[in-house]
């Protein structure tokens, strides 16, 4: 029995061959001491008993039975066993030669760890997809509230300009109706107390837009 050149065994794993039992010929022709990348066997074979007497001028065929076979290891074919662990597996070979480099036993087992590598790269990947989920959601936290500041702050400044613009304008009214003889008193104290609330409001509004108070004179 001869193998061609190949592979024989086991293939395992995620996505292909986790682990391979490599056997191939030696050839006939290799010089004695040459490396070779594994370990040598030989492969059993049968043949047919042929009897021979020994003579004192040598050896002499005297039968011959068909029916007589004997199997021994092939003296004409020496093979290579060698073992090949593919990416992501974990394999192990246990291999017992007989006495005449027969192969008594031979297993192979192998665990692959793709699975494991693809949970552990997954859960990676989902750490730093949620960290930067993270980080976006806080970035856009952060430029939400900057803008709501902005806009409040616009909104309080905005909020004083026309305050301002009331108590200037209840100023101007005070102003003439004193300057107008026919006012009545009710009429100058309401102008008066108006000028005042207007005026207070304003510092008010100040006051909230971070600034100084339009009329420092006036105070409750």
């Amino acid at each position: 029995m001869r193998y061609p050149l190949g592979v024989i065994g086991l293939c395992v794993g995620l996505g292909g061959c986790s682990s391979q039992i490599m056997v191939s010929d030696i050839p006939n022709d290799l010089a004695p001491g040459t490396e070779v990348s594994g370990i040598p066997f030989r492969m059993t074979k049968r043949f047919v008993a042929t009897v021979y007497e020994k003579r004192k001028d040598g050896y002499k065929k005297i039968a011959e039975d068909q029916s007589i076979t004997v199997t021994i290891p092939d003296p004409d074919h020496l093979y290579v066993l060698g073992f090949r662990a593919q990416v992501l597996s974990n394999g192990t070979i246990d291999l017992t030669l007989n006495s005449d480099n027969t192969i008594q036993k031979l297993t192979l087992t192998s665990e692959s760890k793709g699975a494991a590598a693809i949970t552990a790269a997954s859960t990676q990947l989902n750490a730093i997809a949620a960290a930067e989920q993270a980080r976006v959601k806080a970035s856009t936290t952060a430029t939400t509230a900057a803008g709501t500041a902005v806009t409040t702050a616009a909104g309080a400044a905005i909020a004083a300009d026309k305050a301002k613009q009331a108590a200037d304008l209840a100023t101007l009214q005070h102003d003439l109706l004193r300057a107008n003889t026919k006012a009545t008193p009710e009429e100058l104290l309401k102008a008066q107390q108006r000028e005042r609330l207007t005026k207070l409001e304003a510092n008010e509004a100040a006051r909230l837009a971070g600034k100084g108070p339009y009329f420092p004179d006036v105070y409750p």
